[in-house]
């Protein structure tokens, strides 16, 4: 079966646009054509790495499925005025104008068809690149590590960084022994960190902590996960820092939201010093689960305990 059987050829043109939609292929994978009227996409034959190949077409419809029909076609060059024996001159190319802009020169007597970029479309949002693949009409974002979904418009669930908000990480509202979105350094001294870790420690760059002046010595709090589904392992990595003379401990732990069962992951007690560490656990669960990251103060003031740059990766950890 060609390609002449199985496109469905939409057009609309006027000297702009045109699209074709193959009845194989999903929304996704359309191809789509822009149009350059009085231009051309011109190559010397010292250039020898792009194929070139001419036929004679009846009209530009007949030059767009004659590309169609040629796998390493990806333009044409298409004569507007018929040569005397009633045909067109359609010179397909295996690059295209957005590959070799250079090439692009006037000649009123042809007007040149690009299969468009779709990475010109900015197709990719909140920060993410967009990939193009060899056949140039598909593509790939690669996402920050806060967004998923095929353009990146995914908030990423298993990634916090907290330089927007909390994430989908809860606390116990009727808990008094709080955690805190914060910048810079926390308000009591010779405790808590001095600024965010990925920000170089600078003011810029946010964290949460739980803030430890005023609860009882020895209460706790929570900061939860969404949930998350079964596994058989994943990375849990996060930041860390627990600076304070009468510093307590910090526990993670995975929560199975069937049975309550709580395993724990880590733990870390102590003054750890005036420095950000991070940390790299596995997580499995046959069930689907929760993170929790409970404080536990310590003595007195001093025991500000602070976490960043949240991440579940597939994959068991590798160090």
């Amino acid at each position: 079966m060609t390609w002449i059987t199985i496109v469905l050829l939409i057009c609309a043109i006027y000297h702009s646009k045109c699209i074709e939609h193959n009845d194989h292929m999903n929304k996704h994978d359309e191809f789509l054509f822009s149009a350059f009227p009085g231009s051309i996409l011109s190559f010397s034959i010292n250039d020898k790495d792009i194929q070139k190949q001419t036929a004679q077409v009846h009209n530009k419809m007949d030059c767009v499925f004659t590309c169609l029909e040629v796998p390493w076609c990806q333009s044409m060059n298409f004569q507007t005025t018929a040569q005397n024996n009633g045909l067109h001159v359609c010179e397909l190319l295996s690059t295209d104008k957005y590959t070799h802009p250079k090439n692009m020169i006037q000649n009123n007597a042809f007007t040149h068809f690009s299969m468009k970029n779709p990475c010109e479309q900015q197709s990719c949002h909140n920060g993410g690149t967009c990939i193009l693949q060899n056949n140039r009409q598909e593509y790939r974002c690669q996402c920050t590590k806060r967004f998923g979904g095929t353009n990146c418009l995914n908030g990423n669930p298993a990634y916090c960084d907290f330089e927007i908000d909390r994430c989908l990480w809860t606390t116990d509202p009727q808990n008094t022994y709080r955690w805190r979105r914060k910048k810079g350094s926390t308000p009591s001294v010779k405790t808590g960190p001095s600024g965010d870790i990925t920000k170089d420690l600078s003011e810029t760059g946010f964290y949460v902590y739980a803030e430890a002046s005023g609860p009882a010595p020895r209460k706790a709090t929570e900061l939860r996960s969404p949930v998350f589904t079964a596994n058989s392992g994943r990375c849990l990595q996060f930041a860390y820092h627990m600076y304070g003379s009468t510093m307590g401990s910090l526990k993670v732990y995975v929560i199975d939201i069937h049975t309550g069962t709580k395993n724990m992951i880590f733990t870390k007690s102590g003054n750890q010093g005036q420095q950000w560490y991070r940390k790299s656990v596995t997580v499995t669960s046959p069930n689907d689960y929760k993170v929790v990251f409970e404080v536990i103060k310590g003595s007195d003031y001093a025991s500000d305990v602070a976490l960043d740059d949240m991440l579940l990766e597939d994959g068991g950890c590798t160090a």
